[in-house]
C-alpha cells in the first residue's frame, strides 16, 4: 500500500565545505547507518521529514549516517553525509535506477568502503509490496558489470505477461523507481547485499536490515535473505507515511554504540508504533531461527494436505487492500481453534498439532515485536503468501523461483488449495519445472564465469549443466508414463521460455524429449 504524505517538511541542505572521500576516511567507528531512500512524488516530502529528524542528532564519534536520496523531481540522485543538523553533499550521481541491482550494490559498497564500522544497519525507504512486484519477477535495469559479479536468477529477469490483472500503482517489491519504472525484488536485494558483505566487510552479513516500506515482514523475504543479515526488519501490514522514528535510531546508536541487532531492533519497533497512530505492527526477525520456523510451517502445510475433505479456512483474515497475504499465527489459531472445515478429517488433529508448533517456532524467530490498534490482538507479526485463485497463476512461476518455495511444501499447498493440483502431482511437476530454471540459470552463470575468465567455475557449471539436461528429459518421460501429461507440456513450455539456455541445447532436449514420450498430442 502507498505511503500516505501526512505533513510537508523542507530538507535544508547545509552544503559545507568541500567534502572529499579522504575526509570519510576516518578509521572504523562502531556503527554505520546506510540509508537508500526511494521517494515518488507522493512521499517526498514525507522521506525528507525523515532526513530532518535525523540530523538533529546525525553522525557522531561512533557513528556514521551516510543517505542516498533520489529525487522524484529531476534533481539528481545523490550521495550526503549527515551530520548534527545538516546534510553533506558527498557525490552527485545523475539520474540514477534506484531499482537496479547495480545501483544499490555500487551504495552499499560506497558507504562499507569509505565509512568502515563494526556493525552496519542498512535501512529502505520506500514503497513496498511484499515479495510481488508490479512490473513481473525482476528487474528491469541493463548494464550490469561484470565486475560486480551480481548474477540473478533468470526467472526473476523474464518479461511476464499481466493482462488482466487488477493491480494498482503501487503494487510493487520495494525500493520503486517510477523512472525506469524498476524495483528491488527479493533476488537481488539477496544477493546485493551478499555481495557487498562479502567483499567489503569480510564476508560477514548485515547487523540490521529495516524495511521501511509496506508489507515486507514475510515468512518469504526472511527466508530468502536469512544469509544477507542477522536481523530483518519490517511491518507485515502497511506503514503510514510518517515512517520509522529516525531520531530514535540514531539517538539509540549515538548513546549505546554497543548495542547488538537484537535490542536495536526492540527499541526501534518500540519507537514506531509509539509515534504512529491507527492499527501498525512492526517486528525484528532473527534470520538464525528462521529455518525452523519455515520448516515448522511446511511441516503444518503437509499435513494440511492429507486432509481429504474440502479444506475452507473461515477464519482467517487478510492483509492489505489486495486480499494475497495472511497472518502466519493468524493461520494457526484458525486451525487450532477449529475455524475451518475440516475439523472431523481423520488428519486434522495432526495439523493442529503442527499449528502449536508453528505459532512456538514463530515466537523463537521474533527478536522485537511491537502492535498498536486491531494488530494487538492475533497477529504474530509475519505474514506468507496467500492469494486468490485468479491471482495465483499469473505469480506462481516467480513465486516458485524463491528460496522458500524450492524448499518447502507451502507452495504445493497452494497448488493444492487454489489450483486443485494433487500433492503428488503438484511435487514432480515443481521439481521438474524448478529443475528447468536451475538449468537456465546455470548456462547465465557459465557466461559470465567465461567472461571473467574463471576456467574451474565453468567447468563446474558444464558438468551441472549435463546432469541436468538428463535430469529433466528423464523426470518428464516418467511423469508421461504415469499419466501426467501436463508436466510433459509444461516441461517443453519452461524450456522454450527460458532465456539462457541456447537454441541448440533447447532442441536436443526437446527432440530428446519426444523420442523418449511419443506424440504430445494429449
Amino acid at each position: 500500500m502507498k505511503k500516505f504524505m501526512l505533513c510537508l517538511l523542507v530538507l535544508s541542505m547545509v552544503i559545507g565545505l568541500p567534502f572529499s572521500y579522504a575526509d570519510a576516511q576516518q578509521g572504523k567507528k562502531a556503527w554505520t547507518l546506510l540509508l537508500y531512500f526511494v521517494p515518488d512524488e507522493k512521499i517526498e516530502n514525507s522521506l525528507i521529514g525523515n532526513i530532518n529528524d535525523i540530523a538533529k542528532v546525525g553522525s557522531g564519534q561512533d557513528l556514521n549516517i551516510v543517505l542516498m536520496f533520489d529525487y522524484a523531481s529531476s534533481k539528481p540522485t545523490t550521495y550526503y553525509y549527515i551530520d548534527r543538523g545538516g546534510v553533506k553533499k558527498i557525490k552527485e550521481l545523475g539520474e540514477t535506477n534506484m531499482g537496479s541491482p547495480q545501483v544499490f550494490y555500487d551504495f552499499i559498497k560506497f558507504g562499507m568502503t569509505n565509512y568502515p564500522a563494526e556493525h552496519y544497519a542498512l535501512i529502505i525507504n520506500s514503497h513496498g509490496s511484499g515479495w510481488e512486484s508490479y512490473y513481473g519477477g525482476g528487474s528491469v535495469a541493463t548494464g550490469v558489470q561484470l565486475d560486480s559479479q551480481i548474477d540473478i536468477n533468470p526467472a526473476y529477469q523474464r518479461p511476464f505477461n499481466f493482462n488482466g490483472i487488477n493491480l494498482s500503482d503501487f503494487d510493487r517489491a520495494i525500493a520503486y523507481d517510477d523512472d525506469p519504472s524498476d524495483c528491488l525484488t527479493l533476488k537481488e536485494l539477496k544477493k546485493s547485499i551478499g555481495l557487498a558483505c562479502k567483499n567489503f566487510n569480510a564476508s560477514k552479513k548485515l547487523d540490521i536490515f529495516i524495511a521501511d516500506a509496506c508489507l515486507f515482514a514475510m515468512i518469504e523475504a526472511a527466508y530468502e535473505m536469512r544469509d544477507a543479515a542477522s536481523v530483518i526488519m519490517g511491518s507485515e501490514s502497511t506503514i503510514p507515511g510518517t515512517g520509522l522514528d529516525y531520531r530514535t535510531i540514531a539517538s539509540e546508536l549515538t548513546k549505546n554504540p554497543s548495542i547488538n541487532a537484537f535490542d536495536l531492533s526492540k527499541s526501534i519497533a518500540k519507537s514506531f508504533t509509539s509515534s504512529s497512530y491507527g492499527n501498525n505492527i512492526l517486528v525484528g526477525i532473527n534470520t538464525g531461527a528462521i529455518e525452523p520456523l519455515a520448516a515448522a510451517f511446511s511441516d503444518m502445510a503437509s499435513k494440511l494436505l492429507k486432509v481429504s475433505a474440502k479444506r475452507s479456512f473461515s477464519g482467517v483474515s487478510k492483509i492489505g487492500d489486495v486480499d494475497k497475504y495472511s497472518d502466519i499465527m493468524d493461520i494457526a489459531n484458525c486451525i487450532i481453534n477449529k475455524e475451518i472445515s475440516f475439523a472431523s478429517d481423520p488428519a486434522y488433529p495432526e495439523a493442529a498439532n503442527q499449528a502449536k508448533i508453528v505459532k512456538e517456532k514463530l515466537n523463537e524467530a521474533l527478536c522485537a515485536y511491537s502492535a498498536s490498534g486491531s494488530f494487538k490482538n492475533g497477529f504474530g507479526g509475519i505474514s506468507v503468501y496467500w492469494p486468490d485463485k485468479n491471482r495465483y497463476p499469473k505469480y506462481k512461476p516467480f513465486y516458485k523461483a524463491l528460496d522458500f518455495s524450492g524448499k518447502f511444501q507451502w507452495d504445493e499447498f497452494l497448488d493444492s488449495q487454489l489450483l486443485g493440483v494433487s500433492p503428488q502431482t503438484a511435487s514432480v511437476r515443481g521439481s521438474v519445472n524448478a529443475l528447468v530454471g536451475e538449468l537456465d540459470g546455470a548456462f547465465f552463470s557459465m557466461r559470465q564465469n567465461s567472461a571473467l575468465n574463471e576456467k574451474s567455475s565453468v567447468s563446474n557449471e558444464s558438468a551441472k549443466i549435463e546432469y541436468l539436461k538428463k535430469t529433466i528429459v528423464e523426470g518428464a518421460v516418467k511423469s508421461h508414463k504415469t499419466g501426467d501429461y501436463k508436466t510433459v507440456h509444461e516441461t517443453l513450455r519452461e524450456i522454450r521460455n527460458a532465456k539462457s539456455i541456447d537454441t541448440a541445447t533447447k532442441n536436443k532436449m526437446i527432440n530428446d524429449l519426444k523420442q523418449g514420450v511419443g506424440p504430445l498430442d494429449k
